[in-house]
């Protein structure tokens, strides 16, 4: 058996301790960086959707409007706070942009990592419902996967859906349009 001289075994631990320590501060820099710079929330608001629609209908409207907040809150309400076993949204903030839907989100990783996420979502409509898709995330400038966030669904429960349907949907910078169409009910066709 050979002995290993004390200067190199000494030099070996000081490499191993100071790396060790190098680590660890860039690890604390990052978690640091990630963090959250405001604090979100997941509390809504309920949304009146039946008012809303029984509003238009006697107005003669085919069309319903939502403001940028009542999307925020109509969100927050169905959006699943747990993604998977190790991540949850703990807050979140929606934005409507041309055609889309921009949200940062304040995720936590194994219960103890929170990040800022920005997410660019886009919509579809897939009776009954919306449908919402990530497209990008990004983590602070970071680029992620889009899978790490689900497909949210939040429904329209339109009344008489026999004779109701939805024909378009925009997005603006401030408001969701949905618009109406009415089919024939089938006896009226035959």
């Amino acid at each position: 058996m050979s002995k290993i001289p004390k200067k190199t075994s000494r030099k070996g631990i000081i490499r191993v301790v100071s790396s060790c320590s190098v680590l660890v501060i860039i690890i604390i820099l990052f978690l640091y960086y990630i963090k959250p710079a405001t604090v979100l929330h997941l509390q809504y608001e309920s949304v009146p959707l039946s008012t809303k629609i029984w509003d238009s209908v006697e107005q003669g409207k085919l069309q319903i409007e939502f403001t940028e907040t009542e999307i925020n809150h109509l969100l927050k309400k169905y959006i699943k706070a747990e993604i998977n076993e190790y991540t949850r949204i703990l807050g979140a903030d929606f934005k409507l942009v041309d055609q889309g839907i921009h949200a940062i989100l304040h995720l936590q990783f194994f219960e103890r990592i929170d990040a800022h996420v920005e997410a660019k979502l886009s919509v579809q409509w897939t009776e009954p419902y919306l449908q919402i898709q990530p497209q990008s995330l990004q983590l602070k400038q970071i680029p992620l996967p889009p899978w790490i966030i689900k497909s949210m669904v939040f429904p329209i429960e339109l009344p008489f859906l026999d004779i109701i349907f939805l024909k378009d949907f925009m997005i603006t910078t401030d408001r969701l349009t949905l618009q109406f169409g009415l089919r024939l009910p089938q006896w009226l066709s035959d």
